[in-house]
């Protein structure tokens, strides 16, 4: 198998990066620089070309880049303008629908009601309010890992 040298594939990156904004481009290509020693790595000679094999993760991570980039910079200390026309900062624009003194309070009480629980009524609730998993999957997922006999026993935990 030839080696696979890293310096080749430059005007690969630039191919690439060209396809963006300006104003990304010196970090996608430091960043596809980088992220080509990790498709190196992960290169398997049977299923294609390198360059495609490489183009094609590199233009993903890019764009995966830009967009956690654009979600990113934008400040809340940047100044805006309010209904008034007169100058503020964004953060002051905005209103809170947090109560903060009530979740602070129902974290108190989330963390004394846990210290009651089980480790398994613990991981149920656990799975089901903070990872979002259903009731059924969790009875076909950790049903045989924890002998959750039913969706009612789970509803029951779940109600503690």
């Amino acid at each position: 198998m030839n080696e696979i040298n890293i310096d080749d594939y430059q005007p690969l990156i630039h191919l690439i990066i060209n396809r963006f904004d300006k104003q990304y481009r010196k970090e996608l290509f430091n960043e596809s620089y980088i992220k080509l020693f990790e498709i190196k790595k992960k290169y398997i000679p049977t299923k294609g070309t390198f360059e495609s094999y490489a183009f094609k993760h590199l233009y993903y991570h890019c764009k995966h880049y830009i967009k956690l980039n654009n979600l990113n910079h934008s400040s809340l200390d940047e100044l805006a303008y309010d209904e008034d026309n007169e100058e503020t900062r964004k953060v002051d624009l905005l209103e809170s629908t947090v109560n903060l003194e009530s979740s602070i309070e129902t974290k108190d009480y989330i963390q004394k009601h846990s210290k009651q629980l089980t480790q398994i009524e613990k991981f149920i609730q656990q799975k089901y309010y903070q990872s979002g998993v259903s009731v059924k999957n969790i009875i076909k997922v950790y049903q045989p890992f924890h002998l959750i006999k039913s969706e009612k026993t789970i509803r029951k935990i779940l109600k503690k």
